[in-house]
């Protein structure tokens, strides 16, 4: 047991955040009131902790920008860079609606089509492809009304 020096409750030593240098190894406060600290700190430091942010990332944009791909990949859609490769060989470098073949251009790159309900990859797209499902808002009754429209 341990007394918060913040709220001052006597709580089990589970809810307190470890730190080394302390005598018994854990914070003076409760992760509650730690929680709290910071939350408040974040709201009235705000712009000097996005002066912060930016300087930091001034001095290592070449990693962040090394990051980022596999860092979206895997938090938008749940996979990594070898497999979203894996997935354009497996398409044969082409778009799964038109067949253009991917390329260096904006309109010419690979774009990952996932439904947007259930979030289930569906293939991939050129980016001119991927565009027009979206303004179609993935509905197969605007897709159809296009065709007869075309005809």
């Amino acid at each position: 047991m341990k007394r918060c020096s913040n709220c001052k409750r006597t709580l089990e030593e589970s809810l307190f955040n470890k730190k080394s240098k302390a005598k018994d190894g854990l914070r003076p406060e409760c992760k509650t009131c730690q929680k709290k600290d910071g939350a408040l700190y974040r709201m009235n430091n705000r712009e000097k902790l996005r002066l912060c942010a930016k300087e930091n990332y001034k001095h290592n944009a070449e990693s962040y920008r090394a990051k980022a791909p596999a860092y979206w990949l895997k938090r938008r859609h749940g996979i990594t860079v070898q497999e979203r490769s894996k997935m354009i060989e497996d398409q044969d470098f082409k778009c799964a609606i038109c067949g253009i073949k991917f390329g260096d251009n904006n309109w010419d790159k690979a774009c990952i089509d996932h439904d947007h309900v259930t979030n289930k990859i569906r293939g991939i797209l050129c980016h001119r492809c991927n565009v027009m499902l979206g303004l179609a808002r993935d509905n197969k009754t605007i897709l159809q009304s296009s065709l007869d429209y075309l005809s």
